[in-house]
């Protein structure tokens, strides 16, 4: 099981977080409900096995990623690995050029990330209903709402949120699964 979260605060740690390829290996072992292999991810990328090697290697020194089993394979020891922290944040007081725009290029790509796989999923739900056939329950619902809080009234909102999303966050093979997606920027 992961640890809860990590806060990195150490310029390295953080310029190694933003670079987009270990944010793109991070998303691969986020989406694996096993741990991986180096070669495994690899091939998920489509890329040389000594350049994801050199990223993984990165993102383990700095605590991202711990290392679960190794097993020996024709007698080569694969070593597997998974992420450690269920959330990574970076330290906000943090002011570095570095950080300026490694912010937004880490928003702007995990916002590419997340509406991407929710589109995958409203894709395949959506196919499901042949052209004769009524849309069903498995509609797709969409919300678009602006809201106006204290910042106060924001924390409270937050934490409901993250609570309502906990609850329901365990797989059981007696309910049904569903995907969401949430976000919350401020606006005015």
């Amino acid at each position: 099981m992961y640890n809860k979260t990590i806060t990195l605060t150490n310029e390295k740690h953080i310029k190694t977080l933003l670079d987009p390829y270990n944010l793109r290996i991070l998303q691969i072992y986020r989406e694996s409900q096993e741990p991986l292999t180096v070669k495994q991810v690899s091939v998920l990328m489509g890329e040389v096995h000594g350049k994801v090697y050199y990223h993984i290697k990165k993102l383990f020194d700095i605590d991202l990623l711990k290392l679960v089993k190794t097993k020996s394979i024709n007698g080569i020891i694969a070593k597997y690995y998974q992420r450690k922290y269920d959330a990574i944040y970076y330290d906000t007081n943090y002011s570095s050029d570095l950080y300026q725009k490694g912010h937004v290029t880490l928003v702007n790509q995990a916002y590419d990330v997340c509406v991407n796989e929710f589109r995958k999923d409203i894709i395949k739900t959506t196919n499901k209903f042949s052209d004769t056939e009524t849309p069903s329950k498995d509609t797709p619902q969409f919300i678009k709402q602006d809201l106006f809080m204290t910042p106060e009234e924001y924390q409270d909102f937050m934490n409901i949120i993250r609570g309502l999303l906990k609850k329901y966050k365990t797989k059981d093979e007696t309910k049904e699964g569903f995907s969401i997606l949430t976000g919350i920027t401020r606006v005015k």
